[in-house]
């Protein structure tokens, strides 16, 4: 006769949690965009935003012939550019990046 297990039905403890949420930071800084890796760094954001560790974000650089190359950031899940020369705004957090992971 075999036993069978029980699943446990007891809530995860706050350091449970805790722990959860470090690991999955950690996986999130550990992704970087390829395209940022490789443009020159006055091009970079100045700060640093959920998109450039989002492995839903598409990065991009439209060269114009008058101008810079412009960095932009199209977000797959908001359908929508993330970030563009004329809105500098970073997204500090967001639930995208959480998304993807699970």
């Amino acid at each position: 006769m075999t036993t069978k297990e029980i699943p446990d039905s007891t809530e995860p403890t706050s350091e449970e949690i805790e722990t959860e949420a470090v690991e999955i930071e950690s996986e999130q800084k550990q992704f970087g965009s390829p395209t940022l890796k490789e443009i020159p760094s006055r091009l970079l954001p100045a700060e640093d935003s959920a998109c450039q560790h989002c492995q839903v974000s598409v990065w991009l650089v439209r060269m114009d012939e008058e101008s810079e190359p412009e960095l932009r950031c199209w977000c797959r899940l908001l359908n929508a550019f993330s970030y563009t020369k004329q809105e500098q705004n970073p997204i500090v957090l967001c639930d995208g990046t959480y998304l993807k992971l699970k």
